[in-house]
């Protein structure tokens, strides 16, 4: 593991480490630094992704639009409106049009269980790099959660290994055939039983 992705922004800088328990987050701006850890168990597979604009930045650009339009049409019925004043506002509203344009970025977005977004663009360096990235991410997650959750053990209670499986079931760690291998498992273990109702011990 340790595998990095290093994005850089127009106006940030983002960091991610995978580590030997979940992944490691550095935001890093001109004003403020923000350092994070997501746990393995803290995150979930669902994805989101959208383009990020800043909406301030597409207001003014409609205002100073607006004012040219309204000058421009002004013109023709009063003389007093210089050219200067028209060629202003529309300078104004292409360059910020441009700017906006220039500053949108398409984000992927993990969720968490505390529901927190983990943040990326997606396309930096390459959406290549980047969704592998996240692939990685999640396998290792994956294999993480069942070392850890999903190996049962004749010298654990019964309850908690079982609240576990349902768990890794849950947060789609687990598939629902291996859930169904690892629950005749557990059971075989307690109660040398592979056909038990699920959390339940026959009766003799």
């Amino acid at each position: 593991m340790g595998r990095t992705l290093i994005q850089q922004g127009t106006f940030k800088t983002l960091n991610f480490t995978i580590d030997d328990t979940g992944l490691q987050f550095h935001k890093k701006r001109r004003e403020s630094n923000i350092e994070l850890h997501f746990a393995f168990e803290q995150i979930k597979t669902n994805k989101a992704s959208e383009i990020d604009h800043n909406k301030f930045l597409l207001v003014c650009a409609n205002i100073a639009a607006f004012f040219f339009l309204l000058f421009f049409i002004m013109s023709f019925s009063d003389r007093t409106i210089e050219g200067s004043t028209i060629i202003f506002w529309l300078v104004t509203s292409l360059a910020i049009f441009i700017i906006y344009f220039f500053s949108r970025s398409k984000k992927i977005y993990l969720y968490t269980t505390e529901n927190k977004l983990i943040e990326f663009y997606a396309d930096k360096p390459n959406e290549n790099e980047v969704n592998e990235f996240i692939e990685e991410l999640l396998n290792e997650r994956t294999t993480y959660l069942v070392s850890k959750y999903g190996n049962p053990n004749r010298n654990l209670e019964y309850a908690p290994q079982l609240d576990n499986l349902n768990w890794l079931l849950n947060v789609k760690a687990i598939t629902k055939s291996t859930y169904d291998e690892k629950i005749r498992e557990l059971n075989s273990l307690f109660n040398n039983i592979s056909n038990s109702p699920i959390g339940f011990v026959k009766q003799n």
